[in-house]
């Protein structure tokens, strides 16, 4: 009996603690109206203060960022082109300093034209001085996605050896590989290949102009780049889709 006593006034902590956890979810609703007031009145830095500083976006068609400068960067672009934002409350529910918030949404550009709508959720928390702040914002569209562009061009094929197939393939990797240069030149869906009885015989397939490839090919730097790739250019033979 005496334990049970002694651990009376800690159940009764907990029950009013318990009791006091906050369930309403107006303080959220009225930090979404804060958002789409700045959004839609170019306030970039109001809207970036919504976020909390370790907080995520999670876009449509693009990678999660994090962190205030990447939800600058995200909306700044958005505000210029005088993008809108229309929000509707589907569902919105709060246990103590977390809560969700689920609804939908529709863009406009500067002249009330729709470009899109969808849904979205994010996921806010309190903090200490009892103010909301998204932690994770995750939004997609309804609308079906649209058809990938056909490249425009020639598709063309080329082949040659090389002093070392895995150097040769090394340059074609990473953002600042031989696929940015061939795209300078107008050159794009680049595929490479290497032959399965030769690992120094390789292949390019790749869509643009013939006038454009041969330019790049009697410019000194793209020369150059052969040259460090380890191309024996004497080998170089070139294709065109036949019609």
């Amino acid at each position: 009996m005496k334990r049970i006593f002694a651990l009376l006034p800690l159940l009764l902590l907990a029950a009013c603690q318990q009791a006091s956890m906050s369930t309403d979810p107006s303080g959220i609703m009225d930090r979404s109206a804060e958002w789409q007031k700045a959004m839609n009145s170019g306030d970039v830095d109001t809207l970036v203060a919504i976020y909390s500083d370790d907080a995520r976006l999670m876009p449509p068609n693009a990678p999660a960022s994090e962190s205030h400068d990447a939800i600058r960067e995200q909306f700044s672009g958005m505000i210029q082109d005088g993008i809108k934002v229309d929000l509707t409350n589907v569902e919105a529910q709060v246990s103590g300093k977390l809560g969700y918030h689920v609804g939908t949404y529709v863009v406009e550009d500067a002249d009330g034209k729709q470009l899109d709508n969808g849904k979205f959720m994010e996921v806010w928390r309190q903090d200490g001085n009892g103010q909301w702040h998204i932690t994770n914002d995750i939004w997609n569209s309804d609308n079906p996605p649209q058809p990938m562009a056909a490249a425009e061009g020639t598709r063309i094929m080329v082949t040659h050896e090389v002093k070392d197939g895995d150097h040769w393939l090394a340059a074609w990797r990473g953002e600042d590989g031989r696929r940015q240069l061939f795209a300078e030149n107008g050159l794009t869906d680049v595929h490479t290949y290497q032959s399965v009885d030769d690992p120094n015989l390789m292949g390019l397939e790749f869509t643009g102009d013939m006038a454009d490839f041969k330019s790049m090919m009697d410019d000194p730097d793209s020369q150059a780049a052969a040259e460090e790739d380890g191309v024996k250019l004497d080998t170089l033979k070139v294709f065109t889709e036949a019609q």
